[in-house]
């Protein structure tokens, strides 16, 4: 996180702001797609928090056990981006399907 995944565009212009992003992965752990549920209001934090999560790749498959009850994993997180705290993962929940 910090600086590195903070956007050089809203560090430039001191934008701040929170977003709640979806995610939405299959069983072998590829995001199949990625939601922004409640914008920050500045696009450039919404792109930002969509690029962490397609940067971090693949996630870990499901147990089979899991795949026997659920074929995608939908994970909601609220991110907020602030001067003191870059991209702080604040709260989040998950369900199945």
């Amino acid at each position: 996180a910090g600086r590195l995944n903070y956007p050089n565009e809203a560090l430039r212009k001191n934008i701040e702001g929170k977003l709640k992003l979806q995610v939405i992965l299959r069983a072998d752990g590829t995001v199949r797609q990625l939601n922004v549920v409640q914008s920050s209001g500045h696009q450039v934090l919404d792109d930002a928090a969509i690029n962490i999560v397609r940067r971090a790749g693949l996630f870990p498959p499901f147990s089979p056990e899991m795949k026997k009850h659920y074929d995608q994993l939908i994970i909601t997180r609220i991110w907020q981006f602030t001067k003191d705290n870059k991209n702080l993962d604040l709260s989040g929940s998950s369900s199945k399907s």
